[in-house]
């Protein structure tokens, strides 16, 4: 898989103890014992052929075992292993940034955002790890989408 646009990752904060779901800070995080815990419930990127099953194969790859969430993948214990996982999926699927967004975030910005310009100016201030500088670019959907003025 070669992919030359960004790949976008939203994740939420799951608290199955008291059953509800949240979004929250990393220092609010207890271990998995606790059940508490982040996952990833939506991505997109131009990759026409990147599915929750990549995803999945990809989890088990970085933390040596399945993926259990049934909402999205994970669980992820912290922010810094949702990174990790968001990196290695982006070198993988060769696409030179990744960006996170919460849930809570994403609904604000599709709530509050009218047109293409803005929406992308939005996604791209999300929380971004670079994975290659020297990426090349293509013609697909997104890239024109994020293709420099």
């Amino acid at each position: 898989m070669k992919n030359a646009y960004p790949l976008f990752l939203i994740y939420d904060y799951a608290n199955p103890a008291v059953g509800e779901e949240e979004v929250a800070d990393e220092s609010s995080v207890l271990d998995l014992q606790g059940e508490k815990h982040y996952r990833i419930t939506y991505f997109f990127s131009d990759q026409e052929d990147l599915s929750w099953n990549d995803l999945k194969l990809q989890y088990q790859s970085v933390f040596m075992k399945e993926s259990d969430d049934h909402l999205g993948i994970g669980p992820f214990q912290n922010i810094s292993d949702l990174h990790r996982f968001g990196l290695s999926l982006g070198e993988k699927i060769g696409s030179p940034q990744v960006y996170f967004h919460s849930v809570f975030d994403y609904n604000q910005m599709v709530e509050q955002v009218f047109d293409i310009a803005g929406f992308k100016k939005s996604l791209l201030a999300g929380h971004m790890i670079e994975t290659n500088k020297n990426k090349g670019t293509n013609s697909s959907f997104f890239g024109r989408i994020f293709k420099d003025s």
